[in-house]
């Protein structure tokens, strides 16, 4: 995630929001604003952590990803793409992009500055493509954010890439960690009301139900794994996990190096984000 200008990380922010525990639906339900067009223009104009310049590694998440699946000059969307950093980094390692949002003030700043992506204004439930279009298509924390479900974008997903391509998924999960606190009542239980569902923000998924629901639509499962362990961790703790992400927020070698080593270390329990790679199935 992207460093903000108050020097917290995103996940600090993110601890803040209250949540709760949806029992019926095994979920983690997080209120504190709804993640609407106007939210995410402000959130993504106001972080001021986009770069359009400089070497390009080949070692980010959708970067290895990408290359551990597709040959460079395949045709990527990013649906739901925000600042489209992720597509310029693909776009510069030889990928031919398309980034796509509904957030209309924020591709008019990429505009300015990254054209070349392939920006497009649209909705990821009823994309402007047409069918078998795409090589591969990267939707990085979105289908969390649809109270009602995510059916369409799935729909939508299986429609766009093409009978052979590649799906990347990304979205916050049910960690053992956040097991543990709903089987031990530490999470309140979700009653929703008028008020609360104007509040949702997102949900954190339960991993296996994901992948058995896209197995069920034409997608095979052929990786998965898990990131963000110590953004996992900090989120639960609550004020001491603020504390704790602030001194492993920042942009020096040790900071950086000291991050790494404990979120190895503790990934498997604490994940944020579960990271699955979906094999389009032929009609």
């Amino acid at each position: 995630m992207a460093v903000e200008r108050d020097r917290s990380s995103y996940e600090h922010r993110r601890s803040r929001f209250e949540k709760r525990f949806d029992v019926d639906a095994g979920r983690l339900v997080y209120l504190g604003a709804a993640a609407d067009a106007e939210f995410w223009d402000r959130r993504w104009l106001e972080s001021g952590a986009a770069s359009y310049s400089g070497p390009v590694s080949a070692r980010s998440l959708v970067a290895r990803e990408t290359a551990r699946f597709l040959e460079p000059g395949s045709l990527v969307l990013e649906g739901g793409c925000g600042l489209a950093v992720d597509s310029w980094r693909l776009r510069q390692l030889g990928y031919r992009t398309v980034a796509l949002d509904y957030a209309q003030r924020t591709l008019h700043h990429v505009h300015g500055s990254a054209p070349e992506v392939g920006l497009v204004v649209g909705d990821v439930g009823r994309l402007p493509l047409p069918a078998a279009s795409v090589d591969g298509y990267w939707s990085l924390g979105v289908v969390e954010h649809f109270y009602d479900g995510y059916a369409s974008i799935r729909d939508e997903m299986r429609r766009v890439v093409r009978p052979g391509g590649y799906l990347f998924l990304t979205f916050p999960s049910l960690s053992w960690l956040r097991r543990v606190k709903a089987r031990l009542g530490l999470y309140p239980r979700w009653s929703p009301t008028a008020t609360d569902l104007e509040r949702f923000y997102q949900f954190a998924l339960g991993g296996d139900p994901v992948v058995a629901e896209f197995e069920r639509h034409g997608f095979e499962v052929v990786r998965k794994s898990k990131i963000l362990g110590v953004s996992g961790l900090c989120e639960e703790l609550g004020g001491f996990g603020r504390w704790l992400d602030a001194r492993l927020t920042g942009r020096s070698r040790p900071v950086r190096a000291l991050r790494a080593a404990l979120d190895l270390l503790v990934r498997p329990l604490t994940y944020h984000v579960r990271v699955l790679v979906f094999h389009r199935l032929a009609d």
